[in-house]
């Protein structure tokens, strides 16, 4: 019986010469399959510096901060007017998410939460800051005391996961709140 073998990458197909509809139909379907599982094999791995785009915005690093944190009323942004970073912010670089991170970020302040009670304050003490190609494409800042947030580029959910936030938050080490506040009236 005279058989064909075709080879692709570690995927080898043979087909054999009776019932030669059957037989080719078969062959080709477990060609398409090695070839599809050939280009399967071949897709690399995400690397860190690899772009993330949520549709309204694409970034390569995520860091997370404090801000004016020595004064639980001031109403600054992570960015000034001029778009840098505020002074104010702790630690200095940041802390960076890692991917798992980010994903839990991502359902805490894009996806559809709940809505809360609004409040009138805004005074942020935490924020997000987006990176691409070590250039700030992006931010939100955070108010737990009052639960508003305010973030550039438009697309951040209207209503955010302020639980699964703050556990964010504590997981990378920062205090939601200035322990001395709890001493002021």
């Amino acid at each position: 019986m005279a058989r064909v073998r075709i080879t692709i990458g570690i995927w080898t197909v043979t087909i054999g010469k009776c019932c030669r509809a059957v037989s080719i139909a078969r062959g080709l379907f477990l060609l398409f399959c090695a070839v599809t599982l050939a280009a399967c094999s071949s897709v690399r791995p995400k690397q860190k510096g690899d772009s993330i785009d949520w549709g309204f915005i694409k970034f390569t690093e995520v860091r997370a901060f404090r801000t004016n944190w020595k004064d639980k009323y001031s109403m600054n942004s992570i960015l000034t007017r001029h778009g840098h970073l505020n002074r104010t912010r702790i630690p200095r670089k940041g802390v960076s998410l890692d991917d798992n991170q980010i994903s839990l970020l991502r359902s805490a302040i894009v996806d559809l939460c709940p809505p809360h009670q609004i409040s009138f304050c805004f005074d942020p003490h935490h924020a997000f800051v987006f990176y691409r190609d070590q250039k700030i494409v992006g931010y939100i800042d955070i108010c737990f005391q009052c639960q508003k947030h305010h973030g550039e580029p438009n697309g951040f959910g209207q209503w955010l996961d302020w639980k699964a936030l703050s556990t964010l938050v504590e997981d990378l080490g920062m205090p939601i709140q200035n322990p001395k506040w709890n001493d002021e009236r």
